[in-house]
C-alpha cells in the first residue's frame, strides 16, 4: 500500500502554478517574515501572518502573476494588510492576562545602550498599525510615499502624516 501511494506521488505532474508557488515561498519567505516581524512585532505572530497571507493567495497565484505586475509588491500589500486586520481581530478577541507565578524570572536588560533600543521598539509597537506599517515600509522597505499612498490604500498627504506623526512620537521618546 505505501509503495503504491510512494509511485503514485511520483508519477503524478506538478502544475505550474503550484511549481510557481513553491519557488516564490522558497526565494521569498524568510524576507517576507522579517518584514512582517517588523510590522507585527513578533517573529511568532509574523510567520502567522506570512503563512494565512500565503494560504489565502495560492488558489488565486495563476492571476495574482497575471494582474499584479509585481508579485512581490502584491503580497507585501496583503501582509500590510493582514497585519491591520489581524490587529483588529486580536485586540477584540485575545486580551488574556498572565498571573505573575507564570512570568518568567529574567531581569530586563539594564545597559544603556539597549535601553534606548527597547523604548524605541516600544514606541514603535505602540503605534496604530497603519503608522507603523507607514514607517516600516518607508525606512525599512525605502518605499517612495507613492508606493506607501498604494499598498496602504490612501492619499498621499494621508501617508505623509502617518510618517509625521509616527516619528513625533518616536522622536518623544528618545528626548526622554
Amino acid at each position: 500500500m505505501t509503495e503504491a501511494l510512494i509511485r503514485h506521488t511520483r508519477e503524478r505532474p506538478i502544475s505550474s502554478r503550484a511549481a510557481s508557488f513553491d519557488s516564490y515561498v522558497l526565494d521569498r519567505r524568510t524576507p517576507l517574515v522579517r518584514y512582517a516581524t517588523l510590522l507585527t512585532g513578533s517573529r511568532v505572530d509574523a510567520e502567522d501572518v506570512v503563512q494565512e497571507v500565503l494560504i489565502r493567495l495560492y488558489p488565486r497565484w495563476d492571476r495574482v502573476l497575471a494582474t499584479a505586475g509585481d508579485a512581490d509588491a502584491y503580497v507585501r500589500r496583503a501582509v500590510v494588510n493582514d497585519v491591520i486586520s489581524w490587529r483588529r481581530r486580536w485586540s477584540t478577541r485575545n486580551i488574556r492576562p498572565v498571573p505573575a507565578e507564570h512570568l518568567p524570572d529574567r531581569p530586563t536588560p539594564t545597559a544603556d545602550e539597549h535601553e534606548a533600543d527597547q523604548r524605541i521598539w516600544s514606541t514603535i509597537s505602540a503605534l496604530p498599525a497603519r503608522q507603523r506599517a507607514a514607517i516600516v515600509l518607508h525606512y525599512y522597505d525605502d518605499a517612495d510615499d507613492e508606493t506607501i499612498a498604494a499598498l496602504l490604500g490612501c492619499r498621499l498627504a494621508t501617508v505623509r502624516s502617518l510618517i509625521s506623526r509616527g516619528l513625533g512620537r518616536v522622536r518623544a521618546c528618545v528626548r526622554r
